[in-house]
């Protein structure tokens, strides 16, 4: 497995030519910085826990991203579709996107600038950049030579989500590209950072321009940190003190916040099993793709890809089950807002028009012997 962040690309793309025309043609697309875009650009990996939320009437919450800001989302699985995804798998995967990362931050660059007809040429008939289409194929490739191959061998035992990924191999990696987004939730409990085996688990890992760091404080530790510092803030002055001492407060309780994440990430052993059964492994972070936005745009970001790794499910308001049916229906409504197309086989249609043609050989039979009878009395 060790072997396997080389082949996919070599497996996948083997007839590949370095001309290939794209969609944009233009040089400087290719560059990893593109001066005419007055902001920073981004990729956002998330290999965390995920579901999206409903409200009472079991519709999902879309959000405008704030001016100025477009972003491209690379889904893993479809609405209502659990993602399987090991520590190897999450690491190969960012490796790709880090080897890739000046064309697909060209890409991103460009976006700002598109018209909506060029958003939508992006997006149809799958002609975006081949560089996302080659980054597809080895997620793919990855994707099929572990998980999807390890439930073809257990179809028999698998589970519901087992099969439900399976079933959806098919429909993997979807490109959206806009200024809305589904504000999908994302979440892990400390304790998942102590079971990762690779820099890159159960985190929400912002690349910017800058040298990537896979030891950096990840998105979600950050908003963690600021909430703290609010919460912080805000006790100091209900306590009464002054603007200054409050804000010595804030400072102390982030350092507090960043002290615990590094003590979890540090801990080995007998130390590492403890935590994992305390409470502090079981405290909960959570993040919403709308939280995620804020925040790149605080650090004047302006066009990001996010990668999402994360599970889909549906979570309803009141915590209830949804029947396959309701699943179905709610899935197809928010795969309508954008992402890849796939064929329709209906075999019930083209029963229907078998059908059809019998029914109208019978008919023309009888306007024929009707025919033949007028004819008769006639005579």
């Amino acid at each position: 497995m060790s072997d396997s962040s080389e082949n996919p690309s070599k497996r996948t793309r083997p007839n590949e030519e370095e001309d290939e025309e794209e969609i944009f043609k233009d040089a400087a697309m290719i560059q990893p910085l593109m001066p005419r875009v007055n902001g920073k650009i981004a990729i956002v990996l998330i290999t965390t826990h995920g579901e999206i939320p409903l409200d009472s009437n079991n519709e999902p919450e879309y959000f405008t991203l704030p001016e100025k800001t477009i972003a491209a989302q690379l889904n893993a699985v479809s609405a209502g579709v659990c993602n399987f995804l090991s520590s190897t798998v999450s690491e190969i995967f960012a490796k790709n996107i880090i080897k890739n990362r000046s064309e697909l931050l060209g890409l991103l660059s460009a976006l700002p600038l598109m018209r909506e007809d060029e958003l939508n040429e992006v997006l149809s008939n799958d002609g975006y950049s081949s560089k996302i289409k080659s980054l597809i194929s080895q997620f793919k490739y990855v994707d099929k030579a572990t998980t999807v191959a390890v439930i073809a061998k257990n179809l028999k035992i698998a589970s519901k989500d087992d099969l439900q990924y399976y079933h959806h191999f098919d429909k993997a990696y979807q490109l959206r590209i806009g200024t809305t987004m589904l504000n999908k939730t994302y979440s892990r409990k400390f304790k998942d950072l102590l079971c990762n085996d690779g820099p890159w688990d159960f985190k929400i890992t912002v690349l910017t321009e800058e040298t990537p760091n896979p030891e950096q404080v990840d998105l979600i530790q950050e908003i963690e940190e600021e909430k703290a510092a609010a919460t912080g803030f805000f006790l100091a002055k209900q306590r009464g003190e002054s603007n200054t001492d409050a804000l010595a407060a804030a400072d102390a309780a982030k350092a507090e916040s960043r002290s615990v994440y590094l003590e979890v990430i540090r801990a080995t052993g007998e130390t590492a099993v403890a935590i994992a059964s305390s409470e502090l492994g079981k405290k909960e972070s959570e993040i919403t793709s709308k939280e995620i936005a804020e925040s790149l745009h605080k650090k004047g970001i302006v066009s990001y890809l996010v990668v999402d790794l994360a599970c889909s499910g549906l979570a309803t308001s009141d915590f209830s089950d949804l029947n396959e049916r309701e699943t179905r229906c709610i899935s197809r409504q928010i795969n309508k807002k954008g992402g890849k197309k796939s064929k329709r086989k209906n075999k019930k249609n083209k029963t229907t028009r078998k059908n059809k043609i019998i029914r109208k050989t019978k008919n023309t039979r009888n306007k024929r012997k009707t025919r033949k009878n007028k004819t008769t009395r006639k005579k």
